[in-house]
């Protein structure tokens, strides 16, 4: 079943944060409450590509209707796809992640049954343009998601983790494949994985793009239970000018912890596919 089986394009824009508290008290389906994120999104979330009513409203069965096509087969896409993911499975950074959860489950410092999806954002197309090839890191980097949603489910007896992802760059293929292997695309120009973050969300951000002013749509809407994403800078602070984005980082500090010693994360190689990332999980009290 789509996540939202019936879009509609909300015209309007909300120029200043929302109210936390009250967005922290409504329900993950409070339609007031998808109204504002869809007006914030509108307001501040930049896209590289305008895209006409009807394109937005069509993304999810056309991807980017302005990037050229993956040259090669949805077939040969999706198996090139699980073969990036098994490497990444059997090398010591997929094994190190897994651990990670565990430990994290095990000491009481991120229940598993806290969590109830992963959200996506920004972790690319893998299905490249022009070409037949896909795109390692990409898919690295769903694997690593989907380990996650397998730990996660399975510590929390769980059959399954729901998975989401949010990406404009995604083309046609893009969401086939990932349809293929149970990750549930969702439409970046109505801001619905914005909608989808919750209290029981973890949040998935790989060198998502600056303009789509992640840490303020997550923070300033939600309050997700781990958040697991690059560009989280607290030296950052004191050359941002823009307030709004200054307190979201605020949020962060205040009511998040950060994990450190993960090798898999602070890995600088250029090929690593979650390099650069830190690991946040939200504090108990909040």
């Amino acid at each position: 079943m789509a996540f939202n089986p019936n879009p509609r394009i909300n015209t309007g824009t909300l120029d200043s944060p929302p109210d936390r508290q009250s967005m922290l008290s409504r329900g993950a389906d409070d339609l007031r409450r998808r109204y504002i994120i869809e007006q914030r999104g509108n307001a501040i979330v930049q896209f590289q590509r305008k895209i006409t009513p009807d394109q937005i409203l069509n993304w999810l069965e056309t991807g980017d209707p302005l990037k050229q096509p993956h040259a090669g087969t949805d077939e040969g896409a999706h198996e090139q796809f699980l073969r990036w993911g098994e490497e990444f499975n059997n090398e010591a950074d997929g094994r190190e992640l897994s651990d990670v959860f565990t430990r994290l489950h095990e000491d009481g410092k991120l229940p598993c049954r806290q969590i109830g999806k992963i959200v996506c954002f920004g972790l690319g197309s893998f299905a490249m343009g022009g070409y037949k090839t896909v795109d390692m890191r990409s898919a690295g980097r769903y694997a690593a998601a989907m380990i996650i949603g397998q730990v996660v489910a399975g510590l929390a007896g769980r059959d399954i983790l729901p998975i989401y992802a949010q990406d404009p760059d995604l083309n046609r293929t893009d969401i086939a494949v990932l349809r293929r292997v149970g990750i549930q695309v969702v439409n970046p120009y109505l801001h619905e994985g914005y909608v989808l973050v919750d209290r029981g969300a973890l949040v998935m951000s790989i060198d998502v793009a600056d303009g789509a002013r992640l840490e303020q749509m997550v923070l300033e809407c939600s309050a997700p239970a781990a958040i697991l994403m690059t560009n989280f800078r607290h030296d950052g602070l004191r050359r941002i000018a823009d307030v709004p984005r200054v307190a979201a980082y605020g949020i962060l500090a205040k009511e998040y912890t950060k994990i450190l010693n993960i090798q898999t994360l602070e890995d600088e190689d250029e090929m690593a596919f979650l390099g650069g990332a830190s690991l946040y999980i939200r504090k108990a009290q909040v």
